[in-house]
């Protein structure tokens, strides 16, 4: 029997961490094999931000600054090692050894979708998954939102205030390989910069579909849809383990449902990056929904996803081919 697997490839701020500490681990028949969170005390957060401002950083402090689960480890290779520094068989031979036959095995975590890097991570789950019964899982968010969002929680990290408009990488040109960067003696570009670059092809979910799509089949790819947890988070569950085949109770599906996502940054943090691009940031929000219109368009007519609903697409744009 082969063994049965779901890579949830993200992207960030589509409430993956909500699914990674509430749903994941407590749904029957399950192997959540994905990122793990733990409370970090006031200490080991004092101490990760003296780490995050050295000039540079040796391996041995690297990873002190976040030291992720047993399972993380192995997964963020697949997203963040070079080729000179990926080992296939190794990680092949770790995932072996942790998915269970008689459960469905859940891989979550947003470092396999990496910026710049799709077609890359794209063929390495391919290849660790020859001979395995495998599915995959794109959770998305209406762009102008997920954009700001990710934007808005670097603002934050107070080293990393610039305006949005700065790192905007339309083109292609701004390669950035973070958080590899900053685990590295020599800076890369988005360090120099003061800002990681948003490239926004990344952002395309059409194009990142099809990736997945023509490795494993589009009846193996599911699109979670951000929206939906919120207007009708129980039908989008039901959709959701429709697919997986699973088949939780209503009663276990309204658990889930009694803590929803919840956006984590404050009304005022919210209103400090607002004021700090001015009003070019309105202009840029109603650039990325042009942006992306039609590419939703075909990707709503591909998966059947209701994506007019939520402002993904312009208006009569939604029968586009």
């Amino acid at each position: 029997m082969q063994q049965r697997i779901v890579f949830h490839i993200g992207y960030p701020k589509t409430a993956t961490s909500w699914l990674q500490r509430g749903v994941y681990p407590e749904l029957d028949g399950v192997n959540y094999l994905g990122r793990s969170y733990y409370k970090k005390s006031r200490f080991e957060k004092l101490f990760n931000r003296v780490l995050h401002r050295l000039p540079w950083k040796p391996a041995p402090v690297t990873k002190l600054i976040k030291s992720p689960t047993p399972h993380s480890q192995w997964i963020q290779e697949i997203g963040y090692a070079a080729d000179g520094e990926y080992n296939r068989d190794e990680i092949r031979t770790t995932l072996d050894a942790v998915v269970q036959a008689d459960k469905l095995n859940v891989i979550s975590h947003e470092g396999l979708c990496k910026p710049y890097l799709e077609e890359m991570v794209a063929d390495r789950i391919q290849d660790l998954a020859d001979g395995l019964d495998v599915k995959i899982v794109i959770s998305i968010r209406r762009q102008p939102e997920l954009i700001l969002s990710r934007y808005t929680h670097d603002f934050h990290i107070k080293r990393w205030q610039y305006k949005l408009a700065d790192v905007l990488d339309r083109e292609g040109s701004l390669f950035c390989n973070y958080p590899a960067c900053q685990h590295g003696r020599i800076r890369c570009l988005c360090e120099q910069r003061g800002g990681k670059a948003i490239f926004l092809e990344h952002y395309n979910f059409l194009r990142v579909y099809n990736m997945y799509a023509e490795r494993f089949g589009a009846d193996r790819v599911f699109v979670l849809v951000f929206e939906r947890l919120f207007e009708d988070g129980a039908q989008e569950f039901q959709r959701y383990f429709n697919f997986l085949g699973l088949n939780p109770g209503a009663a276990e599906i309204e658990r889930f449902m009694t803590r929803p996502p919840q956006g984590k940054r404050s009304r005022n943090e919210k209103s400090e990056v607002r004021a700090f691009n001015g009003p070019e940031l309105d202009e840029l929000l109603a650039e990325f929904s042009e942006y992306y219109s039609e590419s939703n368009a075909q990707l709503n007519n591909l998966a059947g996803l209701g994506l007019e609903r939520y402002g993904y697409i312009r208006e009569g744009q939604a029968d586009s081919k």
